[in-house]
């Protein structure tokens, strides 16, 4: 799904005033006048505009929006019931079929404010697809049974059309057969639920970190559980009054070949098997089906976008993804594109297959049989169903120019093995379309098959369930807490807030953490460790201030944090950004140590960094924090006694007013958290696209080159310590050895727990756990410098090129096919607060060796362990060519001043893709990046 709504935008039933709208009973006549609107195709500006009124001036605002429409929009759908043609029936509540001038089915419009089931309804009982004893491609068919053809293009279209009653969004297409409602498939869920059209929850769902960052945790508990949350909360909302829909068009699992791509920040990084482990475990949480999958699922999962999608746009080429065609060879299908799609599909009951907008070797993805019907369908024995990207099946004939007419390419589509087309391009000719149904009786047989799959796949959700049998109907919203319900010093967190802020915490990365000292022995006999840049230290002496500040554009962006795809933060935080996060937990500091008993305080003690506390004195932390952008930005805008949380940041930094102060505040203090990188203006899916290079704005550069001059020539000397936020790889070589540079992080887009994980990390510890806090994450692509693209014969036109290995024009890409030197940081890369020890012992009588990790600090500490194997590098089985390929990871903890051993071997769900033999460890991953060979 490729639609996304900005999260500064109000709905109505978000409106604090409007919290009671859903409840109105609806009147019959503001009932026909919503039947008509949803035959009616309008944009999202009107849309929004409706939604935008409050409750007690909708049915005007109604009214009149009906007026416009009917004028405006009568006339370009001819194809379709004219508006006149829906009347209200002298029974209240009944609407007329303009086909039969029979009563429509009865009490449509309750679907709307109750979540009750079309089989509750009394004259649907007894019918076979509300007996639960039979399967559920039985219950399907006799659904379809039922319908009649001039209601095909409308089932087989996810089509724009909306139905305003008593005040709220309802359901799209709606089927007016035996009371069963319209289904909105295009629900948002990719690291969270998201704003789009199948979702109408209020303001309270849960933002986690967006893929990139949530990968970069290594951990598959992670995968899962955040899986399993997002589909909790679109079943609470569901069963809440259907404010969110349950096909969710998620997880994005293309892989990032080149680092310039747009929506690297969607998918989990560039290798297949990383991508494959996150997308069964995502999918396993979210649907919390049955191993058989013949089982309800909490909510479906969608795997996109298939397929050899990577590419948004170039304007120096005049390409974009509509038009594109991947000219992939067969060694980079099966070893890059293909193998995260086959292992979830084998390994899943996953609901849906999204085919891409772009063609694959001058076959749209979309009308492409070779990859959805043999492939998909054939060999790997998908049971779920196939969506069009959103407006990808009219690209067939528009602008990939394979097909020419609209038969041709609903032949093309159909035939491929497509069963639903996300937007209107069958519904706007469905005239067209219906005539050719009932010509060819192929092509029908393809459409009732289609909606088979589209049918068992709402069954499968447990919406056809009557009575005491609806699934998962027990599950309810946990909100966040709200303003005013604190609970000692700030708002509690909920279950999903929780997981939020570990993810956050595990998922950022540590690129360089500078030495400021080594080892010392205090007067009184204590070895005072080596002092390292990070943690920060802000415990002080009697009679001095530590000063810290925060400088840089991104600094209290909420844009910057979330990424794409994203829905609106939890209320009652106050801490969600960079800034405030880091005041909010110094704030905490603070409290505990005034409130706390001595034996917590102590232990806070041992845990804060300290360089200039005398051992054994009275724990203080004395800070003056302050702010600056140093190029434009605001503060957050207020709403009431909420906080309305909207984008504010400037990363091109072309506002230079502020530079001057910056640098001055800069040399005036002992840290500087200097916060740089991208937002969705800079990196994203199309028309934002993808980058011409992976270097940091010009104005953000100048910003970081007068901070870091202020700083030199002071005579304090602050330790800087540069966050970088965004989705993707930028080249940040100038600063690896730079002595003004402290310390380097990679924060990702963290999302609403980025402020407190990110303070949380920078002083090495939670306050209100009053537990130990450390870096962990690890990269989950290779991060280049900008020479990289010089390799390339033609730079200009790299971006398109899909070969994944290395020829004569191509350098090769990613760790498993580049072996140049323009490398900052290898994929697998991240340091940690412990600098653990890692010992390869001999292998057992398994075969497999066994690691020793040696935790020597003074706190508990998780290791990230990557495996790899060699596996075989050409298509020719015999062949002698060989390439690393990752084949398996463990996340450990390991305690303070303690070690742990355990053994490792490579998975053996991931064979070597040409041989289909077992994988056998070959190298590890040590702490420093570096691989041992074994």
């Amino acid at each position: 799904m490729e639609f996304s709504g900005s999260p500064s935008r109000r709905p109505l039933h978000e409106h604090p005033n409007n919290k009671w709208c859903l409840d109105i009973d609806p009147d019959p006549t503001v009932q026909a006048h919503a039947h008509a609107v949803r035959q009616v195709t309008i944009s999202r500006a009107s849309f929004r505009l409706l939604l935008g009124a409050t409750c007690t001036s909708l049915v005007a605002l109604t009214a009149v929006a009906l007026a416009v429409a009917m004028s405006f929009f009568g006339h370009q759908h001819q194809d379709r019931p004219s508006l006149s043609a829906l009347s209200p029936s002298p029974e209240a509540g009944r609407l007329l079929d303009p086909r039969t001038n029979e009563p429509e089915s009865p009490h449509y419009w309750q679907w709307c404010t109750e979540v009750r089931s079309p089989c509750d309804k009394a004259f649907n009982r007894g019918k076979a697809f509300c007996n639960s004893s039979l399967g559920f491609e039985v219950r399907a068919r006799d659904i379809v049974s039922r319908v009649s053809l001039e209601h095909y293009p409308w089932l087989l279209s996810q089509s724009e059309l909306v139905n305003f009653t008593s005040g709220g969004y309802c359901s799209a297409t709606t089927l007016p057969v035996d009371g069963i409602p319209g289904m909105d498939w295009s629900t948002e869920g990719l690291h969270g639920l998201a704003v789009s059209e199948g979702n109408t929850f209020t303001q309270g769902a849960t933002s986690f970190p967006n893929v990139v960052t949530t990968a970069s945790s290594w951990s598959r508990a992670n995968f899962f559980e955040v899986g399993r949350a997002i589909g909790q909360e679109s079943r609470a909302f569901w069963n809440q009054k259907q404010l969110s829909h349950l096909a969710m068009w998620t997880p994005n699992i293309n892989i990032v070949r080149d680092p310039r791509w747009g929506r690297a920040q969607e998918t989990p990084g560039e290798d297949p098997y990383l991508t494959s482990e996150y997308a069964v475990n995502f999918v396993n949480g979210m649907q919390k089906e049955d191993s058989d999958g013949t089982g309800f699922v909490q909510a479906s999962a969608c795997l996109k976008h298939y397929l050899a999608y990577s590419f948004e746009n170039s304007t120096a080429l005049a390409l974009d993804r509509m038009n594109f065609s991947a000219e992939v060879d067969e060694f980079d299908l099966q070893h890059t594109f293909l193998p995260m799609f086959e292992r979830v599909v084998k390994n899943t009951s996953v609901g849906c297959v999204m085919c891409s907008y772009n063609a694959v070797n001058g076959v749209p993805a979309c009308a492409n049989p070779e990859f959805i019907k043999d492939k998909l369908y054939g060999e790997w024995g998908f049971k779920g169903y196939v969506v069009s990207d959103c407006g990808a099946v009219g690209n067939v004939e528009n602008t990939h120019r394979y097909t020419k007419t609209f038969e041709e390419t609903v032949r093309a589509v159909l035939s491929a093995g497509v069963n639903l087309e996300c937007d209107s391009y069958f519904s706007n000719h469905a005239d067209d379309f219906v005539a050719l149904l009932k010509k060819d009786k192929n092509l029908l047989n393809l459409a009732r098959e289609s909606l088979v799959k589209i049918f068992m796949a709402r069954l499968r959700l447990g919406v056809f369930e009557s009575g005491d049998n609806k699934p998962f109907a027990s599950v309810a919203y946990d909100p966040p807490s709200v303003p005013g319900d604190w609970n000692g010093w700030r708002p509690k967190l909920n279950a999903h807030q929780k997981l939020a802020l570990r993810i956050a915490t595990e998922g950022m990365v540590l690129l360089k953490n500078a030495n400021l000292s080594e080892s010392t022995m205090h007067p009184n006999g204590q070895l005072l460790p080596a002092r390292r840049a990070l943690p920060i230290s802000v415990s002080t002496p009697q009679g001095k201030r530590k000063k810290i500040s925060f400088i840089g554009p991104l600094i209290d962006s909420v844009d910057a944090l979330q990424g794409n795809y994203r829905g609106p933060i939890s209320y009652g935080q106050d801490d969600v950004t960079f800034y405030w996060g880091f005041r909010a937990t110094l704030r905490d500091v603070q409290r505990k140590i005034k409130e706390s008993p001595k034996a917590e305080v102590h232990k806070l003690r041992e845990l804060l960094a300290r360089d200039e506390t005398e051992p054994g004195s009275d724990l203080r932390v004395d800070v003056d924090l302050k702010k600056l952008h140093g190029c434009e930005g605001s503060d957050f805008n207020r709403y009431g006694d909420q906080t309305l949380l909207t984008p504010n940041s400037n990363v091109l930094c072309d506002d230079d007013l502020q530079m001057e102060a910056a640098a001055a505040l800069a040399a005036q203090s002992d840290d500087v958290v200097l916060v740089v990188g991208m937002d969705q203006t800079w990196e994203g899916e199309q028309p934002t696209g993808d980058r011409h290079d992976i270097l940091l704005p010009r104005g953000q550069v100048k910003l970081i080159q007068n901070v870091l001059q202020a700083v030199a020539q002071s005579q304090v000397q602050a330790r800087v310590h540069l966050v970088v936020v965004g989705g993707a790889a930028l080249d940040l070589s100038e600063y690896i050895d730079e002595k003004q540079v402290s310390s380097i992080v990679w924060a990702g887009y963290p999302s609403q727990a980025g402020g407190r994980a990110l303070a949380n990390l920078l002083l090495g510890l939670d306050p209100l756990t009053v537990q130990p806090v450390g870096f962990s994450g690890r990269l989950t692509t290779t991060w280049y410098n900008q020479q990289y693209f010089t390799e390339f014969t033609d730079p200009t036109r790299s971006l398109l090129d899909m070969r994944m290995r290395r020829t004569p024009t191509t350098p090769g890409r990613g760790y498993r096919y580049y072996t140049g030197s323009n490398v900052l940081f290898p994929f697998g890369y991240g340091l940690t607060y412990a600098e653990f020890e890692v010992r390869v012992l001999p292998a057992g009588s398994s075969g497999s060796p066994s690691v020793r990790v040696i935790n020597p600090s003074k706190r508990k500490a998780s290791y990230v362990q990557l495996v790899y194997g060699e596996m075989q590098g050409a298509e020719d089985a015999q062949s002698s060519q060989r390439y690393l390929q990752l084949c398996n990871f463990y996340r450990v903890e390991v305690e303070a001043q303690s070690e742990l051993t355990f053994e490792t071997d490579c998975d053996t769900a991931f064979p070597d893709l040409v041989t289909r033999r077992r994988l056998r460890p070959t190298h590890l991953q040590m702490p420093d990046g570096s691989l041992q060979k074994l």
